[in-house]
């Protein structure tokens, strides 16, 4: 046998090509994804979602539903209005509020009310309809101190234009005259979602090109009369929904739903992808967080399924210690390459390496032994990693097994095995 004909593969996974019924594909192997509700290919569920104690609220076209964390049951809620857009869910009190966005049918009115199973959905604020009223095309919502905000994008109704508005404000629910909401900012553009951070500062999620996730001072979210210039630039990334973990990190979905994030406020770099859809017919959408679990829910375009599920956020064991070790000032992310050798952040923490120094690599050795290889690597045998030796007689044709007699190309997978 000649010794350069054996090949070694050096693969560094992070396990985390975890796929349960067309769910989002979680970001670490030590992220979960449990299905919660599924609407089974009948309508989507994507704009609203709430939670009030063990009870999740979301709603899907016509209804809405509710799932019962403590018994792990779902069932209808409430019936709302036919072919409309659940968005902006909240619950004030006893109260349920809701948005709903008629998406489907020009001038795409809007309504805000309340919901409860008896009445279904009542409106106490609504777009106009007619040639020249002010119509709506609410997106998000979000509570501070008990009170409703949201965003929509407004326009005018006419003959010749009949598509989305693109004029992005932020509204404050006005309960004493709800058909007057008071304006908190003209963003211009197109709408995205807001969350409030515990101190009241107000998050926007521009899914305009170039302005990114912008943040406004409380105080100035009390007086308003803001503008896009008015905020400070957290994240420079195109964002749909926005949440907060309870260490203070900011989570947004990305790319129109592609991806879910989580992004460090302070320096605005992305410190890891939570979940990500597997392609375009696929996106997250709006999602809440309690504790260490968040809850979220995705829709598969084509068919038409909406569904909802529970990612457990725990952390790989040493993995906050590597990150304060390694990257005192800032981390840029575990999918960025600091030393450039070819392997992300997270890869060097799998594997052992050092994040920062080139040349500490994954290295693999072989000996042949009366015509037999015995491959060795190193680092090795580090805590809380498998390591899986695979062989296969082609490079490019095959699958990847076990390693025998016959194998002339060899890899070693490592994973997280806790």
């Amino acid at each position: 046998m000649k010794t350069n004909t054996i090949a070694l593969i050096l693969t560094l996974l992070n396990a985390s090509a975890l796929y349960l019924n067309a769910a989002p594909i979680p970001g670490k192997s030590t992220y979960t994804i449990q299905e919660l509700d599924n609407t089974g290919e009948t309508s989507t569920t994507y704009g609203g979602l709430t939670k009030d104690g063990d009870i999740l609220y979301y709603g899907n076209y016509d209804t809405v539903r509710r799932y019962d964390l403590a018994g792990a049951t779902n069932s209808v809620y409430a019936a709302t209005v036919h072919n409309a857009d659940t968005k902006g869910l909240a619950k004030i009190g006893s109260t349920l509020y809701m948005a709903i966005d008629i998406s489907y049918d020009a001038p795409l009115p809007s309504s805000i009310g309340t919901v409860d199973p008896t009445t279904g959905f009542t409106a106490t604020f609504a777009s106009g309809t007619a040639q020249g009223a002010v119509t709506y095309s609410i997106y998000d919502a979000a509570v501070y101190n008990g009170v409703y905000y949201f965003v929509a994008n407004i326009g005018t109704i006419n003959p010749d234009d009949q598509q989305w508005p693109y004029d992005t404000r932020i509204y404050r629910y006005n309960t004493a005259d709800p058909s007057a909401p008071v304006e908190v900012a003209n963003i211009g553009g197109y709408s995205g979602g807001i969350a409030f951070d515990t101190a009241g500062n107000l998050y926007y999620a521009s899914q305009n090109w170039g302005q990114g996730i912008l943040r406004f001072d409380a105080a100035d979210v009390a007086r308003g009369g803001l503008t896009a210039a008015d905020g400070t630039t957290v994240a420079d990334v195109t964002a749909g929904y926005l949440g907060f973990l309870p260490d203070g990190h900011l989570v947004a979905t990305t790319g129109w739903g592609a991806s879910l994030d989580l992004f460090d406020i302070n320096t605005g770099a992305k410190r890891r992808t939570i979940a990500a859809s597997p392609d375009w017919s696929e996106s997250i959408g709006k999602f809440v967080v309690a504790g260490t679990t968040l809850y979220l829910t995705h829709t598969v375009w084509y068919p038409k399924e909406g569904a909802l599920y529970a990612v457990k956020l725990v952390e790989p064991a040493g993995y906050a210690g590597w990150v304060a070790d390694n990257f005192p000032a800032v981390y840029p992310g575990d999918d960025f390459d600091s030393d450039g050798d070819g392997f992300s952040n997270y890869a060097e923490f799998v594997a052992g390496t050092s994040p920062t120094n080139k040349a500490d690599v994954l290295t693999m050795n072989i000996e042949m032994t009366e015509g037999e290889p015995t491959l060795s690597w190193t680092p090795d045998n580090i805590p809380g990693r498998s390591y899986t030796l695979q062989g296969r007689e082609s490079l490019t044709a095959g699958s990847w097994g076990a390693t025998n007699a016959s194998a002339r190309f060899f890899r070693v997978k490592i994973e997280l095995s806790q």
